[in-house]
């Protein structure tokens, strides 16, 4: 499933801290099949929202699946 979306011309992932995400813009490398090489980013071990939906903007509450 894609983490890395177009927001605004932009390459955007959105990182999860708490029950909020945070709009990160990010760089991609190569692709292998739903797999994306991030140059620049969040940190490796982020948690990042798998396809988000359009609506999702920065700062916005959410609730993560499992609790």
């Amino acid at each position: 499933p894609a983490a890395v979306v177009k927001r605004g011309g932009r390459n955007v992932a959105y990182a999860v801290k708490d029950d909020t995400v945070a709009e990160v813009a990010v760089e991609i490398g190569q692709r292998i099949g739903d797999l994306v090489e991030l140059r620049s980013g969040p940190p490796a071990g982020t948690r990042l929202v798998t396809r988000p939906a359009e609506s999702l903007r920065d700062g916005a509450a959410i609730k993560s699946a499992g609790k």
